[in-house]
């Protein structure tokens, strides 16, 4: 009775890989962009926060991962728990 895992992460769609795309090629297009006065070239606040979605969509699914991994670990200890009740009666 094996049955395959599936992490909430891979039964949601992934928007942030999209955008991410866009973003790198909106990097890619506007990196020659002249500082404006005072600030940071438009490319560099652009490549920041594509960094940043990445970042954060990696985290999201290694906590999915421990989450997964944790309730595996719970539902094999309510039935070792079954078993030993069920079988002292």
């Amino acid at each position: 009775m094996h049955r395959k895992i599936v992490t909430r992460r891979a039964l949601m769609p992934l928007p942030l890989d999209g955008l991410c795309k866009q973003l790198a090629v909106f990097v890619a297009t506007t990196s020659h962009t002249a500082a404006t006065a005072g600030g940071a070239p438009a490319g560099d606040r652009i490549g920041m926060l594509a960094d940043v979605l990445g970042s954060i969509d990696d985290r999201a699914g290694a906590l999915a991962e421990y989450a997964d991994r944790a309730r595996i670990a719970g539902q094999q200890c309510e039935r070792d728990y079954h078993s030993l009740s069920v079988s002292s009666r």
